[in-house]
């Protein structure tokens, strides 16, 4: 990393710790203000969710929650690079399709980087996915006959 990107990115850190300050005191304060004016319903709520979502978005921008970036991968900072390397070498290999094939040349295979391993989280969902699968298709079970000395009651 270089100089900048150090600065940019604790630039970025710092401006998140601010507006999660500032979020907790927005919600102190209104919180303050609906049980002062008597309560009822509870509009608070939206301030929490609101700011709280939008906190969230920041945070996953900036890297705070680095399992969230495995299941939204666009917001690290190498997607876009990522995916200008994976469609440059889309692009080369429907170039090289499409020219005469050269006998002499040997094809080259770029070097893939090795599947990630699920999060443990991700093991967990698809567990329970699995679980409540076999659950929902489960026959229920049989319903026992009465016995005949129950039936004469």
């Amino acid at each position: 990393m270089t100089d900048l990107e150090i600065q940019e990115k604790v630039r970025n850190l710092r401006r998140f710790y601010i507006n999660t300050t500032i979020y907790c005191f927005a919600v102190v304060a209104a919180t303050m203000i609906w049980a002062v004016g008597g309560g009822g319903h509870f509009w608070p709520i939206w301030i929490i969710f609101i700011g709280g979502a939008a906190l969230v978005l920041q945070a996953m921008s900036i890297g705070i929650f680095p399992m969230l970036n495995e299941y939204f991968p666009y917001f690290s900072e190498e997607w876009e690079e990522d995916q200008i390397k994976q469609m440059k070498r889309s692009s080369n290999k429907s170039h090289a399709t499409h020219t005469p094939a050269n006998t002499s040349a040997k094809p080259t295979m770029a070097k893939r980087k090795p599947a990630a391993k699920k999060a443990p989280v991700a093991k967990a969902a698809s567990h329970m996915a699995t679980a409540v699968k076999k659950a929902v298709t489960k026959k229920p079970a049989a319903k026992k006959k009465k016995s005949s000395a129950s039936k004469k009651k």
